[in-house]
């Protein structure tokens, strides 16, 4: 709230300090869960020119998040596949959001597709961190699906060789609830703990 409550006291802001602002507010609603007012912030000005590949992956995913929330699987799917080629390392924050868009319209089939191309692309890059975002993502959709020892196999996997995954995001918190449901799910609630 205090950071909202900052960038909202710079109204003033021209562009493209504008779009910066503009991006944090719809990421920050994203992340807030309050998806209809990150679809609202997104249509109201370009991410294309934000100074930095960071911003404007971070800006599809929120956008991809709120989509998918809101049951906008389509419009979730567009944004993520226009957000793949922007060159960062942050694959993670897309295919985490574009499968759980398609898992959210029970789109399993979909989820294993995206999951599919993470796998290709850490085969071709032989990437360490394409590896641990392949397993994870991989993880997630087969959780969606209802398989669930391949969920925990890969779930685990991506957790035992996180390196690149810095803590301050979240994402290792939010795989291992998913690795915990899991478990919890195959009646390994000793394990689940």
């Amino acid at each position: 709230d205090a950071a909202l409550s900052l960038v909202d006291r710079t109204t003033g802001a021209e562009p493209p300090e504008r779009h910066c602002f503009d991006a944090f507010r719809c990421v920050a609603a994203a992340a807030l869960g309050y998806p209809h007012a990150a679809r609202a912030l997104a249509r109201s000005f370009d991410a294309s020119p934000l100074p930095d590949h960071l911003e404007r992956r971070l800006t599809a995913w929120a956008v991809t998040v709120a989509c998918g929330e809101a049951g906008a699987a389509a419009e979730a799917v567009a944004v993520a596949n226009a957000a793949y080629p922007i060159p960062v390392r942050a694959f993670i924050v897309i295919s985490d959001a574009h499968i759980n868009a398609l898992l959210l319209a029970g789109d399993t089939a979909g989820a294993q597709e995206v999951a599919q191309m993470m796998r290709g692309r850490a085969m071709a890059s032989r990437s360490t961190p394409f590896g641990q975002i392949a397993d994870a993502v991989t993880g997630l959709a087969e959780l969606g699906g209802g398989h669930l020892d391949q969920a925990c196999t890969n779930l685990s996997t991506a957790l035992q060789r996180v390196t690149a995954w810095n803590t301050a995001t979240g994402f290792r918190y939010r795989y291992e609830i998913l690795l915990t449901t899991a478990l919890a799910m195959r009646g390994h609630t000793h394990d689940a703990l």
